[in-house]
């Protein structure tokens, strides 16, 4: 669905202050915040104001738990950056699978309807909030287990977790099925109740892989933390569409 002019000018001004506002609290480097600006220009222009909200939705989650005790997590040496900004790669890897899914929504319109898109689209960024929100506040539990083995490895280990990391990770996909589904209906397009329980454990699920996949093929060295990121994220919008399409 792409956006009318009026739409547009909104979603390109909400994108200039959401890139800036997030460059100058110190969430995102200067090229983060140009890629945060071309991925919500993209996710508005495409899925609409709607979309481009649930974007902002994950912005503010992100950036409380990136916050959350960052003075403990500076000594563990496990905050992202010097003081918790990001770059472009990590917005790029959290963010190409719901660009994509928005700019099929306007390139296979006719073959499924809008909601279909919307939910995808709420796993897409479900998922990137599960494992930003377990990677943020599970990296303080100080006896994290490999998901693998369930053995002890230390704090921000690829694949380990722990009950606080699990806890957080729904939490964080329940958060955004909820805010997908209202923000979708209160902007007056329409999608069905039953879409939050189905969108939050897709969402969670994307985070439960992301930790599999840490633990198997990241800690060998085969794939790399956004490859990691972005693998896990389509891998829950597949399941997502194969079981929407069942």
């Amino acid at each position: 669905m792409l956006a009318d002019p009026v739409e547009a000018l909104a979603v390109t001004a909400v994108s200039i202050l959401l890139s800036y506002a997030a460059f100058r609290q110190n969430m995102l480097t200067a090229r983060g915040s140009a890629s945060a600006f071309a991925v919500s220009a993209a996710i508005g222009l495409f899925g609409g104001l709607s979309w481009l909200l649930l974007i902002l939705s994950f912005v503010a989650a992100a950036f409380i738990t990136t916050r959350f005790k960052l003075l403990d997590k500076a000594k563990m040496g496990l905050q992202e950056g010097r003081r918790g900004e990001r770059g472009s790669r990590n917005v790029v890897a959290n963010s190409m699978p719901a660009v994509c899914v928005a700019l099929l929504s306007t390139l296979l319109a006719g073959y499924a309807p809008q909601s279909y898109f919307a939910m995808l689209f709420t796993v897409a960024i479900g998922s990137a909030t599960a494992d930003t929100l377990a990677s943020e506040i599970g990296v303080i539990n100080r006896h994290p287990r490999l998901i693998t083995t369930m053995k002890p490895v230390p704090p921000g280990t690829d694949g380990g977790v722990s009950a606080l990391g699990t806890a957080a990770s729904f939490g964080g996909a329940l958060f955004i099925a909820v805010a997908g589904y209202a923000l979708i209906v209160l902007l007056g397009d329409t999608m069905p109740l039953w879409s939050i329980p189905f969108t939050a454990v897709l969402g969670f699920s994307g985070s439960v892989i992301d930790s599999i996949l840490g633990a198997t093929l990241e800690r060998r060295g085969i794939i790399g933390k956004q490859s990691n990121n972005i693998s896990s994220i389509v891998l829950a919008c597949l399941a997502a569409a194969v079981l929407l399409a069942l």
